[in-house]
Formats: structure tokens, sequence, C-alpha cells
């Protein structure tokens, strides 16, 4: 955790100290302050909500983005709660910062198979489309990080795929056929499913 979270949610903190004993041993206490807008889910809140069990990281990541998508956040707050989850969720993630045409914005990247996606959920705010949802650089054209962020550094630790993620749809029926016994095949005969021949009948 890179203390992302912190960085952007914190409205305020302290630092005080605390003397142990005489031979100056002293407590260094941090204390940091949130302010949660009424109609703001807290972030513990939305995780116990979530089903993330027996889940692949892909299908966690939909399942955080989609439970998101049925609020409305401005972009610091969908890219910190986003941020929270994934990594709740054992999935490595930071917030970016930068500008989107002339205006600041805030988003994401991901890690997932390897590699770190884009991710900009203020983007696709109340839409089901997922058009901003695991993106390659490429695919986030416009969007311009911050000097921080396009270091060799940064760059190395976080390395972005070049293609736009692609789930594939899998009918196990169809990838995994079982042999079957039909008087209305013969021997020989092709088998097309949904246009798309797969074999022929042994």
């Amino acid at each position: 955790d890179e203390g992302d979270f912190l960085r952007w949610q914190c409205v305020e903190y302290g630092i005080s100290d605390e003397k142990l004993s005489e031979q100056d041993i002293s407590n260094v206490i941090l204390t940091f302050s949130f302010t949660w807008s009424e109609n703001r889910v807290s972030p513990q809140k939305l995780l116990e909500s979530l089903n993330l069990t027996d889940k692949t990281d892909y299908e966690k990541l939909c399942e955080i983005y989609n439970t998101l998508n049925k609020y409305e956040y401005t972009d610091v707050q969908y890219a910190s709660m986003f941020y929270y989850l994934a990594l709740s969720a054992g999935i490595d993630c930071r917030i970016i910062s930068g500008t989107l045409g002339e205006s600041t914005r805030v988003w994401n990247i991901v890690k997932l198979d390897g590699y770190y996606y884009n991710v900009d959920l203020f983007a696709d705010m109340g839409s089901d489309a997922k058009l901003h949802f695991l993106k390659a650089n490429k695919s986030f054209a416009e969007y311009n990080r911050d000097e921080e962020y396009l270091t060799e550094q940064f760059e190395s630790a976080y390395p972005m795929v070049e293609e736009d993620y692609e789930q594939e749809i899998q009918n196990p029926e169809i990838h995994n056929p079982q042999l079957i016994q039909d008087s209305s095949l013969k021997s020989g005969q092709e088998v097309i499913y949904d246009m798309v021949k797969i074999g022929c009948y042994p």
C-alpha cells in the first residue's frame, strides 16, 4: 500500500510527541482526519457488501467497478474508493493524477495478469459500457500524467500493458465437447454449432 488513499482523502493531519521515559524515548503519534458527505458510503461498508469469494481477479474488478458505478462521485472519490477496494481484494492498484484536455483528472491503474491497465470510473459514471475499464495507454491517449508518474523508476515498477483487456467468453460445452452418440449424424459428417465448425462426428 503506497498510501494513495491517505494522500487523496485526508483533509488534515496532526503530529504529537509523547515522552515515555527519562531516557528521551518518545512515541510519535500521527493523526489523520477524513470527511465523508452524507450521501457517501464508507469504503469499509462497501467492501463488506461485495461478493468476492472464489472469484478471479478480473471478476473481482468487475464487481468493484459495477458496485461503485451505482454511486455518483467526483473523479478523486471514485479513484480513491477503487484503489481501496482493489487493494483490499488483493489486487495492486495506484491512483494517477494528470490532465484530460484542459481539466485536471484523477484515475487508476490496476494490475491484472502481470501488467497494469487504466481505469476511469468517473468517465463511465452511470453507464454500463465500461469504455474506460482495463484500457492500455493508447486508449487513454488524451490523458496526460503528472511528471511523478512518468519517471523511469515509476514506469519500471508499474509496467503498462500494450493492448486493452479482452475477456474471453468461453462456453464449456463448446470448448470441452463431450463425445455423444447421435444416430442422425453419419461418420465423418461436419458438426456446426452457431455457424462455427467445431469438428467432425467420429
